[in-house]
C-alpha cells in the first residue's frame, strides 16, 4: 500500500535482514552457497504454483538468498509463524473469494510480526498507514491500533486487495498498487503503454519494481523450505490452539490473567493491538485472543460480572509477567496419537481432532499435507479447560481433557493417560458423570452444548439424575 519514500528493501532489512538486489546480484556471480542450487531452484519455480508467474532474475534471487542462506535463523522463525497466521488468513481469503496464496503477501509485508513498523509508520501484519487504516474502518487511538488486530488488519487487507484487483484485473499489477498505491500504477502503466508489470516496472517507484518479486521468492520460501534444510522455529502451543472471542466489555490484561492463570506476556503477544494492557469498551465490539484452554474461564467471569452489574468480581490469584515464572507452566497439554485410515486427509483429521492442518504439520514436521495409512500423528489436548467461580459460589471443577477414544481398530487414539472421562464411541462423544452431578454441572462443562441440546441429545427430562456409570452424548460427529 502506498507509503512514500519507504522502500520494501528497508522493510525486509528489518525482518529478514535481505541487502539491495542490485549488490546482492553482482557480489553473487559465480558464487556457490550451501543449501542453494541454483539450477534445482529455477526448475522448483518452473513448476510452482503461484498467484504470479514465477521468473528467476537477479531481484528475486536476491531474496532467495536472504531466506536461504544470509539469513536463515529469521527465514525458519517466519516459517514457524505460519501455523499462528496462516489459518486466519485462510478463512478470510475464502470469505472473500481471494486467492489463497495472497497469504504470502503479509510475509513480504511484515515477516508475520503483527507488531511491525516501517521506518514511515506503516504498521501491523499487512503494514498499513494510519490514512489507509481508517478508510479500511480500522480504530487507531491512545488505547487500539487495530493495524496490529490479526483479525481486523486481515479484514481490512481482503477488502482492500479485493478493490485492487477489481480495478485492475491483475495480480501482479494489484499486489504493486498495493505497495505504491493504484495511481502510481496507473500512471506506470500509462508511460509504458502496457498492462505488464514487468514492462511497466522501470516506471514504477524502487520499492515496488521489488514487489512482485519479493512476493515469488515468499511463494518459494512457504512451498519448498525443507528442500533447503530449513527447520520451522514454531511456537509454543498456547499460541497456536487459540480461541477468537468478540467482546463489547472493558476488560484488563491483569484481571484476564488472575481468572486464566495465563502469564501478562503471553497475553500481550496474543492481543497486540490494545497498546495500554487492556480491551476498552466497544459497541462493534473489539476481539480477545486466548489459548482454548482458557476461554471457558474469561467467558464465565464476563457472564458472572454482568449479572452482577457489570461490578468487578474479587478474584485472588497471583499474577505473573512471564510464563516461566508460573509454577507448572509447561504441564498444560498431553501427548494423543493418531493412526491414519486409508480414506483420511489432513484437513479431515484436523477437524476431528479439533485443530488446524497447521498445528499437525507442526506437531509431526510434516514438509506436506500427504498422509498415509497407518501413519502415526502426534497431536495435543488441554489438561484440563479452565472455568472460573467467584469464591462466594461452590468451585466448578475443571474438566480433565481425555480425548476422543474411537472404538474401531482402524480409528485408535492411543492416550499417554488414565482411563478417559471424555471418549467417542461410534457417531457420539460421551462423557462419564460423577457422583452428585447434575445435568446443568455437566451442561456447565462443555460450553460448545447448551443444557437443552444435552436435554434433547439423551432423550431425558432435567429432572431425572445422573448415575456415575453411566454414559451421556455430549455432541454428535
Amino acid at each position: 500500500m502506498q507509503r512514500g519514500i519507504v522502500t520494501i528493501l528497508l522493510i525486509l532489512s528489518a525482518f529478514i535482514g535481505i541487502v539491495p538486489m542490485t549488490k546482492a546480484a553482482e557480489s553473487s556471480e559465480g558464487a556457490t552457497y550451501a543449501y542453494y542450487e541454483e539450477e534445482e531452484v529455477k526448475q522448483r519455480l518452473e513448476e510452482m504454483p503461484c498467484l504470479v508467474k514465477p521468473k528467476y532474475e537477479s531481484t528475486v534471487k536476491g531474496y532467495l538468498l536472504g531466506y536461504t542462506v544470509r539469513n536463515r535463523e529469521k527465514a525458519e522463525g517466519i516459517l514457524g509463524r505460519t501455523t499462528v497466521y496462516f489459518p486466519l488468513f485462510e478463512q478470510y481469503l475464502q470469505e472473500h473469494n481471494l486467492p489463497d496464496a495472497l497469504k504470502y503477501l503479509a510475509v513480504v509485508e511484515s515477516a508475520l510480526d503483527p507488531n511491525a513498523v516501517s521506518p514511515v509508520g506503516a504498521t501491523g501484519l499487512w503494514q498499513f498507514m494510519d490514512y489507509t487504516g481508517r478508510d479500511f474502518g480500522l480504530k487507531i487511538n491512545r488505547t487500539v491500533d487495530e493495524r496490529r488486530d490479526p483479525v481486523k488488519s486481515t479484514q481490512a487487507a481482503m477488502a482492500f486487495l479485493g478493490l485492487l484487483y477489481e480495478r485492475f484485473g491483475n495480480w501482479e499489477l494489484a499486489l504493486a498498487a498495493y505497495n505504491s498505491g493504484g495511481g502510481r500504477v496507473s500512471r506506470a502503466m500509462k508511460r509504458a503503454r502496457s498492462r505488464n508489470f514487468w514492462r511497466i516496472r522501470r516506471y514504477l517507484p524502487r520499492e515496488t519494481r521489488n514487489y512482485v518479486p519479493a512476493f515469488i521468492a515468499a511463494t518459494y520460501l512457504g512451498q519448498y523450505y525443507y528442500h533447503h534444510q530449513l527447520a520451522p522455529q514454531y511456537p509454543q502451543i498456547d499460541l497456536q490452539l487459540t480461541e477468537r472471542l468478540l467482546t463489547t466489555e472493558y476488560v484488563s490484561f491483569f484481571r484476564i490473567a488472575q481468572v486464566t492463570g495465563l502469564s501478562l506476556d503471553l497475553i500481550e503477544t496474543l492481543n497486540p493491538a490494545y497498546v495500554r494492557g487492556y480491551i476498552p469498551e466497544s459497541q462493534e465490539g473489539n476481539y480477545l485472543i486466548l489459548p482454548k484452554r482458557v476461554m471457558p474461564a474469561v467467558k464465565d467471569y464476563l457472564r458472572l460480572r454482568e449479572l452482577e452489574g457489570n461490578h468487578e468480581l474479587e478474584v485472588n490469584t497471583p499474577v505473573y509477567r512471564y510464563a516461566h515464572e508460573s509454577p507448572n507452566w509447561k504441564e498444560n497439554y498431553f501427548e494423543s496419537i493418531y493412526i491414519v485410515r486409508e480414506e483420511d486427509r489432513l484437513e479431515n483429521i484436523a477437524q476431528l481432532l479439533h485443530c488446524t492442518p497447521y498445528d499437525l504439520q507442526a506437531w509431526n514436521r510434516l514438509t506436506s499435507w500427504e498422509v498415509r495409512r497407518g501413519q502415526e500423528l502426534v497431536h495435543y489436548y488441554p489438561r484440563e479447560i479452565r472455568r472460573f467461580r467467584p469464591a462466594y459460589l461452590s468451585p466448578l471443577e475443571p474438566l480433565p481433557q481425555r480425548s476422543v477414544t474411537p472404538s474401531t481398530p482402524e480409528l485408535r487414539l492411543e492416550l499417554r493417560e488414565d482411563k478417559a472421562e471424555v471418549y467417542r464411541r461410534g457417531k457420539y462423544l460421551y462423557y462419564r458423570p460423577k457422583r452428585h452431578e447434575t445435568w446443568i454441572d455437566i451442561a456447565a462443562k462443555f460450553p460448545e452444548v447448551t443444557l437443552e441440546q444435552l436435554l434433547l441429545l439423551n432423550e431425558i427430562d432435567a429432572s431425572q439424575p445422573t448415575a456415575p456409570g453411566t454414559k451421556v452424548r455430549i455432541r454428535r460427529f
